[in-house]
């Protein structure tokens, strides 16, 4: 058994069908079960559907029996909203078509009103007098060229995940599934608003995700995303570099390089240091001057946000403690093939000599077209931003650059 989206139009012509009107939801099959159930006895009961760990929720949909077929139809059309719209909300979906006109096919299969929920099937159901208790198996989606089965079980953890590691993200994004979470917790029906935080979810991926180097298009599914930002490897803290030996040279500089791969890591707090420095110093290389910003057509910025002290324990995330490079001189930056340097208010950028050891005359001649005075348009625009002298100072002290 199953909630299939019947398209409107005539029965008798099948291409118009698929070309014209919003369409229904109505009842097919039996459910099979020891005693198979029939659609005619789901008439006039109510809908639940099971939602994980939520359990049932009332939707105010029930099935009415009209010209002899078994639609799904509102009880109150002031108070509530489709079942399928409320099973995509429920499950982080973005907006579906209503109607099959104008579905163009591709991948993905989900974009936001390119799809539509054609069928729900049922894995298990149970009658009482006046309700119909259902927990889904796959929901199928269309867009028109491709069908994708979704196990609707498994999206559901995918989301009960989201909502038990709210604490991990901006908090944008993080009272938004808050919410979401309340609203599922409730044994009221999914409401309107849950597809609005859908949407504003959406829009708060798309505005977060170059601060984490995750590639989002405005209109996708928001779930792979958020995971992407939940998996993203978390390392243990280093050990304190002045524990270190100061003749243990090399061991210390492997530990800065390792606070700071820690530091990039620490969640929504990571996250807006590198959008605050990378805003402050407008994508641009401090090193070399080259600007490679995120935009729409390259979702994913080519510069980093780089600490200069990550293990301070006074204003580690401030953007004065902060550095924006180009990939190549953030590597040289780390691994101290070059330095930055103050003098009377004036950076430079310096090769170190550790850099003349170990490089090819080749590579040497790159990093050397970098060295000089940084001129001023590349720094911070609020000169208390600028890098902190003596957190370079205390730096090049600890790393015996």
């Amino acid at each position: 058994m199953y909630i299939r989206k019947q398209p409107s139009g005539s029965t008798r012509d099948l291409a118009e069908q698929r070309t014209r009107g919003r369409g229904e939801y109505e009842i097919s099959s039996k459910f099979e079960a020891a005693t198979p159930i029939t659609p005619s006895q789901l008439v006039d009961k109510e809908l639940q559907f099971r939602f994980g760990r939520y359990g049932f929720k009332r939707t105010g949909n029930v099935l009415r029996s009209k010209h002899g077929k078994k639609r799904v139809q509102l009880s109150d059309v002031r108070a509530y909203i489709h079942g399928a719209r409320q099973i995509q909300a429920a499950l982080l979906f973005p907006k579906s078509r209503r109607d099959e006109h104008g579905l163009i096919g591709g991948q993905p299969t989900i974009m936001t009103e390119r799809y539509i929920v054609r069928r729900m099937h049922f894995k298990e159901l149970s009658l009482a007098p006046n309700s119909a208790r259902i927990a889904l198996g796959n929901v199928d989606v269309y867009n028109g060229s491709q069908e994708d089965a979704v196990d609707f079980d498994e999206r559901m953890r995918q989301v009960e995940l989201l909502h038990d590691n709210v604490e991990q993200f901006p908090a944008q994004i993080r009272d938004l599934l808050i919410e979401h979470r309340r609203l599922l917790e409730s044994t009221e029906p999914v409401p309107a608003r849950a597809e609005e935080i859908v949407k504003a979810l959406m829009t708060g991926v798309g505005e977060i995700a170059p601060d984490y180097n995750v590639d989002y298009i405005p209109g996708m599914d928001v779930v792979e995303p958020l995971r992407e930002i939940l998996d993203a490897p978390q390392y243990e803290e280093p050990i304190a570099i002045e524990s270190i030996p100061e003749e243990d040279i090399e061991i210390r500089r492997r530990e800065a390089a390792l606070w700071r791969r820690w530091a990039a890591t620490r969640g929504p707090t990571a996250a807006a240091f590198r959008h605050e420095v990378r805003n402050a110093y407008r994508a641009t290389c401090v090193v070399c001057g080259i600007r490679l910003p995120h935009s729409r057509s390259c979702r994913v910025p080519g510069v980093d946000s780089v600490h200069i002290l990550p293990w301070a324990t006074q204003g580690a995330n401030l953007i004065c403690n902060g550095l924006c490079l180009c990939k190549m001189h953030h590597w040289t930056f780390d691994q101290q093939l070059i330095a930055i340097v103050t003098d009377q208010g004036k950076y430079a950028v310096e090769v170190t000599d550790l850099a003349r050891h170990v490089l090819s005359s080749e590579a040497l001649a790159e990093l050397n077209s970098a060295r000089g005075e940084i001129p001023v348009a590349r720094l911070p625009q609020n000169v208390g931003e600028w890098p902190r002298p003596q957190f370079l100072v205390e730096l090049y002290r600890l790393v015996g650059a």
